[in-house]
């Protein structure tokens, strides 16, 4: 599905080598699972936004947990989308193409 961006894409095996290349990369657009080994999603969220606005780097929550407790803090600590799982491709495309707009436009 990422293919279909012209983007380059770095990945993490688990939340703590997530913020290492948060740190060193500083991407425009995270895609992020909460549910991650050593430092979960959450403490991810936190870290960006103790550093980044949503308008500097866009974090799109990408989970199979569905209940709304679960959503409601993600937006509450500053998400700027949430999708759940399974992925349906013309959600995530949506998303991405309207964050990477509203990047792009500045």
């Amino acid at each position: 599905m990422i293919k279909d961006f012209d983007i380059d894409v770095k990945t993490a095996n688990g939340g703590k080598e997530a913020i290492e290349l948060i740190d060193t990369f500083k991407p425009h657009v995270i895609l992020l699972d909460l549910m991650m080994p050593n430092v979960n999603g959450w403490d991810v969220i936190d870290h960006v936004r103790s550093k980044y606005s949503k308008s500097e780097m866009v974090i799109i929550v990408v989970s199979l947990l569905s209940n709304k407790d679960n959503v409601d803090e993600c937006y509450e600590l500053g998400v700027n989308d949430y999708i759940t799982k399974p992925i349906i491709k013309a959600r995530l495309t949506s998303s991405l193409d309207a964050h990477l707009s509203s990047l792009a436009r500045g």
